[in-house]
């Protein structure tokens, strides 16, 4: 008998007959540790991107969230509007900076 299960038919290693103390016994050894590891919600944005945003809004003061947005879009960052904005005013810069008027006059 090589193996030990090796030896049974198919039919018979379909179905094993487990004591419930013994099944109980190894359900209670079992460490649920998968839920530490993870933190529900969105991952959060990293510092070098955050670092990126205040960078190009500095200097390009008459962009917008949604033009650095858009910017980042173009070199690969997927990134929301919403998210560069948040990020924007929790560093005191305006997110939508304001023109000194219509450009239409």
């Amino acid at each position: 008998m090589a193996g030990g299960v090796a030896a049974l038919s198919r039919s018979e290693t379909r179905f094993r007959a487990v004591s419930w103390d013994s099944a109980a016994r190894s359900e209670r050894r079992r460490k649920w540790t998968f839920t530490d590891k993870r933190r529900p919600g969105r991952p959060r944005t990293r510092q070098p991107v955050k670092a990126l945003i205040v960078r190009m809004a500095r200097v390009n003061p008459t962009w917008g969230h949604r033009r650095i947005q858009g910017e980042l879009a173009r070199q690969g960052y997927t990134i929301a509007a919403s998210t560069v904005w948040e990020i924007l005013h929790t560093a005191g810069i305006d997110p939508a900076p304001r023109w000194a008027g219509p450009t239409w006059r």
